[in-house]
């Protein structure tokens, strides 16, 4: 999925994953029209680059620093990466002033909250890095500030405004249900040294078994689609899921480990791409190819069913604005998805008119490379 490149996120999100934590100098490492950052927000740029290297180079689990990523050895890109975020994050401040754009103070205290949360969970981390606890702030104020620029730009009464049609004819609201058919086993087949080997009456038997249990949640599936093309009501979903939910756990009550579903857990409207996406979908079977088209060829409102030899499907497709609530949850990521590259490209553009401006620290950057960089163990 396309996204902004907030580096501060990408980050924050990998370290709290992690459990790791931090501190640190309060030297400085860059400085830009009249603004200078500490040295930590060096350090946790470099951090978030190291991570990204770490995802890009060949061979994921040996150190990415031994390797090349986009055709560098992974220490110069990281380098190179990490004075792109500052850039950026200079960027960013410009490109607010030009637009009026900042935060206010319930965002500051929400980005004091994030912080907070951070540094109790991953102090060793940032200390080991030496990111003080001001940098960090600075780094998610950052990215909340990118946040509330590309609002500013594409959200409803934006200076590029995403239109409502726009978001239509890109994305679905789509509400489903899918249950995993039976595999039948198979006769090991023949090989230059051996006769195929049938099936024992043992394994036909579970076979028959596995048949059965497989027409039986074809046949509910049929059912569901019947049931909901009788009613009208806002509450069709609903009742077509509690329908679902007492019979499939009629159809598998006699599986191990099966655990029964409740018709509480009513599945939610999901976001759907009405556009395929050619590399996303490549590495789907045809049946599943089949699926998807469907769905998008779908009328809204209206439900269908479709079966592929490992599962079947229920899905209601609607419009992506007939739910509010749908909208209200979705629609920063179907705008980010929309134009998240090109917000991206605006603010590396904008940071390469300037970026031979910036002046750097010199001592700081030949003193901490990746290679210096402190990782707490587990």
């Amino acid at each position: 999925m396309k996204t902004i490149k907030r580096a501060a996120f990408v980050l924050l999100a990998a370290i709290l994953l992690l459990s790791f934590s931090g501190c640190g100098n309060t030297s400085w490492s860059a400085k830009y029209d009249g603004k200078t950052l500490k040295a930590g927000i060096y350090t946790y740029y470099m951090l978030n680059a190291y991570y990204q290297a770490a995802n890009m180079v060949t061979d994921t689990q040996s150190d990415p620093l031994t390797q090349q990523v986009e055709g560098k050895d992974a220490s110069e890109w990281i380098k190179e990466k990490t004075m792109q975020a500052i850039a950026i994050h200079f960027a960013a401040e410009k490109k607010a002033k030009e637009m009026n754009v900042s935060l206010t103070e319930e965002e500051k205290a929400a980005a004091v909250t994030e912080t907070d949360s951070a540094w109790s969970q991953s102090k060793a981390m940032f200390e080991g890095n030496y990111i003080a606890k001001e940098s960090l702030l600075a780094c998610v104020e950052s990215g909340k500030l990118q946040e509330k620029l590309f609002k500013a730009m594409y959200a409803k009464g934006g200076t590029e405004e995403i239109s409502e049609a726009t978001i239509r004819e890109s994305y679905m609201s789509l509400t489903m249900i899918s249950e995993t058919l039976g595999t039948l086993k198979e006769p090991t087949p023949a090989t230059e040294d051996a006769a195929e080997v049938p099936l024992t009456d043992e394994e036909k038997a579970e076979n028959t078994k596995i048949e059965e249990k497989n027409k039986k949640i074809k046949d509910l599936f049929q059912e569901l689609y019947t049931e909901f093309e009788k009613k009208t009501d806002e509450n069709a979903f609903k009742d077509i899921y509690t329908l679902y939910v007492t019979k499939i756990n009629e159809i598998r009550k006699d599986e191990e480990n099966y655990t029964e579903k409740k018709a509480e857990d009513l599945p939610t409207a999901q976001p759907f791409p009405l556009k395929p996406d050619e590399e996303q979908e490549a590495s789907l079977d045809e049946d599943m190819k089949k699926v998807y088209t469907g769905l998008r060829e779908q009328t809204n409102d209206k439900a269908a069913i479709y079966e592929t030899k490992t599962a079947m499907f229920f899905g209601v497709k609607a419009d992506a604005y007939k739910d509010a609530a749908f909208m209200e949850s979705y629609e920063m990521q179907l705008l980010d998805e929309l134009k998240g590259e090109d917000f991206s490209k605006m603010l590396e553009d904008l940071a390469a008119t300037f970026k031979e401006s910036i002046v750097y620290n010199d001592t700081l950057v030949k003193r901490y490379s990746a290679k210096k960089l402190y990782f707490p163990v587990q």
